[in-house]
């Protein structure tokens, strides 16, 4: 009886004496295929110099390790993203672009940037630039799955 409880919970499976091994067993990772938009407010108000094309500098991070202000401190990007996107004159949704490498089957936000002027210094963005915000970009990775989401850009770097 004692193995039964143990492996209905997904707590292992029996060995040769019995007892239960409690080594995990199913699948704890998905993937992420990744497509962009940015709002249509923002592509109203991009100046003449700037598009909706670039490079998008980002990282995903546990949700747990992120506040509405950004990455807590300490916090660890489970990946960085540098991706060339053209978002058009209607701004998307462009994709999917790229499926994410495994990530932990967890709620994951993924914070950054389009570059849409080539000027970046230190991976941070400019005056201008779009960035994503985290409580807009939050998104369930699935055991075992490869599941859509698509980032949103919603505001202007100041």
């Amino acid at each position: 009886m004692f193995w039964w409880v143990l492996a209905a919970c997904g707590g292992g499976e029996p060995t040769d004496d019995g007892s239960a091994s409690l080594t995990d067993t199913g699948p704890f990772s998905g993937t992420l295929a990744l497509s962009f938009q940015i709002s249509a407010e923002l592509i109203e108000v991009l100046d003449p110099p700037e598009t909706a094309a670039g490079t998008f500098y980002g990282s995903i991070y546990r949700n747990d390790e992120v506040n509405s202000f950004g990455p807590i401190e300490g916090a660890t990007a489970l990946g960085d993203l540098e991706i060339v996107l053209d978002l058009g004159s209607s701004g998307g949704p462009v994709g999917p672009v790229l499926v994410t490498d495994e990530l932990p089957v967890d709620i994951v936000v993924i914070l950054g940037f389009l570059d849409t002027d080539a000027n970046h210094t230190d991976y941070s963005p400019d005056s201008g630039d779009p960035v994503t915000l985290p409580g807009q970009n939050k998104f369930q990775v699935e055991a075992d799955a490869e599941t859509p989401a698509t980032v949103l850009f919603s505001l202007l770097n100041p």
